[in-house]
């Protein structure tokens, strides 16, 4: 919606691919690394540069100095995957250690009895 409203709708399907293989890159490493205690941070590092890498093609697209415009903005695309993959650590660790009756957001972690199916 922010492509939309900044008036960047052309940037709309690249948005959705970059941010989708995002979700599906932390997805399966996360799942892979579940199991051990730090590696699994591994994917919130990892998954940014997917994103970053599927915004390539976009700035190759639509820009007439294309090689600058791409690395100016691919420097700006890791930053906003940096500060994200800090948030969402912090708030992983916090959710993990919520424990909410009506919420299960450790059931693929540990294997907690208190929480009923």
């Amino acid at each position: 919606m922010s492509d939309l409203y900044a008036g960047f709708a052309n940037c709309i399907p690249f948005t959705i691919v970059a941010k989708g293989l995002e979700a599906i890159a932390f997805s399966l490493i996360f799942f892979i690394f579940r199991k051990h205690k730090y590696l699994k941070y591994i994917s919130f590092i990892i998954a940014p540069f997917f994103m970053v890498a599927s915004y390539i093609p976009y700035y190759l697209l639509y820009d007439n100095g294309a090689g600058i415009m791409a690395l100016i903005s691919s420097c700006y695309d890791l930053l906003q995957g940096a500060i994200s993959s800090v948030g969402a650590i912090f708030l992983y660790s916090v959710f993990i250690k919520v424990k909410l009756p009506f919420a299960q957001f450790n059931i693929l972690n540990h294997k907690d009895k208190s929480i009923k199916k």
